[in-house]
């Protein structure tokens, strides 16, 4: 089974882009603007999310935080044309899983290697949590 992938953009021929480089390898849902993925990640359990900030129905420094305060356990990785390092820095550490810069990093290896590897580390991040709850909730052995 592939993997699910939401990918929230709304140019049209990005979408078409991210849907040719990795439709072999994920499954896919699209949309255009942040309501309409808040939508789809309500209803549908995703892998990932690849979340352009400059969505049509929000304001770029608030798109993020917005999904993240829907769903703050959900992977994302930020898909922007906004290369200001400080902007990248603030994202990462809001919890973004990786920040891809449009018609930088378009190669569909990387690309998918990106998306694989936040998809895995959410995955290792939940068996570690749950791993300690179980052994937190053990009782300890006595003392002689």
């Amino acid at each position: 089974m592939k993997p699910r992938l939401l990918i929230i953009e709304d140019d049209p021929r990005y979408r078409e882009l991210l849907a040719q480089m990795l439709g072999a390898e994920f499954d896919l849902e699209m949309a255009a603007t942040l309501t309409w993925g808040l939508e789809l990640q309500a209803n549908t359990r995703f892998d990932c999310t690849l979340l352009d900030i400059g969505l049509p129905d929000s304001v770029p420094a608030k798109t993020f935080s917005i999904f993240k305060d829907h769903f703050p356990e959900a992977p994302v990785i930020i898909v922007t044309c906004n290369d200001d390092p400080s902007a990248i820095a603030a994202h990462l550490r809001l919890s973004a899983c990786g920040y891809i810069i449009k018609g930088r990093s378009d190669n569909p290896e990387t690309l998918g290697a990106a998306i694989r590897s936040a998809i895995n580390d959410h995955r290792s991040c939940h068996k570690l949590e749950a791993a300690t709850e179980i052994l937190s909730s053990a009782p300890l052995p006595e003392k002689r």
